[in-house]
């Protein structure tokens, strides 16, 4: 019995955390006139301080091994903070880990947000984003022990380190916004699915061990919504310019897009499920993603947001560029994520996007797809 309310619990909250509804445990949001005026159609790209914070308590657990990174930023991190990797902070959150640990640092860097330095030096509420309580509760956050993260705040400089390296992370949203051309590809899904979003926030940083998830916010008549990502990966020199945009562009676009593949997918997903009555035989999960994806509805929503990625990048590069960033997908979804039939479902949905008609989009080619999924062994 113990076992099937652990797997009801993690079924439970993976369709919660891994769908870009809004579900129950999504911040709530305050999006006042002035907000809203604003923010209406503008990207911002950020690293803020409460969220960066977030990912050095998280990295310090040792959960998903991110400090063995040999970027220079993460060997600062290592070496000023192991000394603190035993403060109770810490152990509350590793603990929290050693069960249900990709919910629990899902849910901690959503708190991230919900929270601010002021500028006596205090944390404050945000007066945007708060938490759900109590179902939020369940989850580790940055406000489960205050006190704590004060003291852990306190001891280990953190404002000093993080003011300290804000070069740093200017260099690294420079370069998000010279390879991530966010509006772009915003454009482009508006022009392909019916969901609309009236601003986008892209959260990045290199300590959060490639575990990158989106989901949306609806208040006020307004529609946010909101990207946790790493940043891209530095590049050998004999990369051009529009493969390095492609390779970076990927990191976002497979999480922008779940926000327009979602619901298209809620309104087929009978069908779906119909077409692919067993996931397994679309994916072998690896180890790094083991629990992610275990169903109908996740897996085909994992196939379709990085094949609709091909689409827009067929749409965005020249021939011979899209070729290369094309076959490197396909590689990494094949072999580094186990989503072994991937190449196949790929290339049909770019050669059934190539002859549609000139009206269709590719929201309307979910009928295509689902008939070729009934076809498959």
């Amino acid at each position: 019995m113990k076992h099937t309310l652990t797997a009801f619990f993690i079924l439970s909250f993976g369709a919660f955390l891994f769908t870009s509804c809004g579900n129950p445990i999504a911040p709530k949001a305050r999006f006042s006139t002035a907000y809203q005026t604003e923010n209406r159609q503008k990207v911002t790209i950020e690293m803020p301080e409460t969220y960066e914070l977030s990912c050095i308590i998280m990295a310090l657990t040792g959960y998903r091994n991110v400090l063995e990174g040999k970027d220079p930023y993460i060997q600062d991190v290592k070496k000023h903070f192991s000394p603190y990797k035993d403060h109770p902070m810490v152990r509350h959150a590793a603990k929290k880990f050693r069960k249900l640990g990709l919910f629990h640092h899902t849910q901690l860097r959503k708190s991230a947000l919900t929270l601010e330095f002021n500028d006596n030096n205090r944390l404050v509420k945000s007066k945007v984003y708060s938490l759900k309580r109590p179902l939020s509760m369940i989850l580790l956050d940055l406000q489960d022990r205050p006190a704590l993260l004060r003291d852990f705040i306190e001891k280990t400089n953190y404002r000093a380190f993080y003011a300290q390296h804000k070069s740093y992370y200017q260099d690294q949203l420079a370069k998000a916004e010279k390879y991530m051309p966010v509006r772009k590809m915003w454009a482009w899904a508006e022009s392909q699915f019916p969901s609309r979003y009236d601003n986008y926030k892209i959260y990045i940083s290199p300590l959060d061990g490639g575990h990158h998830f989106t989901f949306h916010l609806k208040e006020n008549g307004f529609r946010q919504t909101l990207m946790f990502i790493s940043p891209g990966i530095e590049f050998s020199g004999n990369r051009s310019e529009i493969e390095k945009e492609g390779s970076w562009s990927r990191i976002v676009f497979t999480e922008i897009d779940h926000n327009y593949v979602n619901p298209v997918t809620d309104k087929y997903i009978k069908e779906i499920e119909a077409a692919m009555p067993d996931w397994k035989k679309w994916n072998k999960t690896k180890d790094g993603n083991k629990g992610y994806y275990e169903s109908t509805y996740l897996t085909f929503n994992e196939y379709m947001t990085w094949a609709a990625f091909t689409l827009y990048a067929y749409d965005s590069y020249p021939a011979a560029d899209f070729e290369k960033i094309n076959q490197r997908v396909e590689d990494f979804m094949i072999n580094g994520r186990g989503f072994h039939r991937f190449k196949e479902f790929n290339r049909f949905l770019l050669e059934t996007y190539k002859k549609r008609t000139a009206n269709q989009t590719v929201a309307d080619l979910y009928p295509a797809v689902i008939a070729w999924l009934k076809e498959q062994p």
